[in-house]
């Protein structure tokens, strides 16, 4: 009966011990939610003064656009354009080209 006694000791032991660690563990996750509340109002109120501050420089910086930008217009290089007098010269030397690669296939392949 002392081997019983004792195994329920241990039980007990264990039990206490879990509990114990599940509180350790409960009280850390409350303290972690009230830092993130915390952190959640703190960082409302930069938003809530980042956007005063644009509105107070003016309405193109409180879109996030650069002033004088509009809206889908491409920004980088711009395209070249090709007058159609070198449209032309350009496509005849790739019938050239293609006209020199066929010819030079046929022969390889008699």
């Amino acid at each position: 009966m002392a081997k019983r006694s004792s195994g329920s000791a241990r039980a007990n032991r264990t039990a206490q011990q879990l509990g114990r660690l599940l509180g350790q563990v409960a009280a850390r996750v409350d303290s972690w939610k009230q830092q993130r509340d915390a952190l959640r109002s703190d960082l409302a109120s930069i938003v809530d003064t980042a956007n005063r501050l644009m509105d107070d420089l003016g309405g193109a910086a409180a879109t996030g656009r650069k002033a004088g930008r509009q809206a889908g217009k491409a920004v980088g290089k711009a395209r070249r354009e090709v007058s159609s007098v070198a449209r032309a010269r350009m496509a005849a030397a790739a019938r050239r080209r293609w006209q020199r690669y066929r010819a030079a296939k046929a022969k390889a392949g008699k």
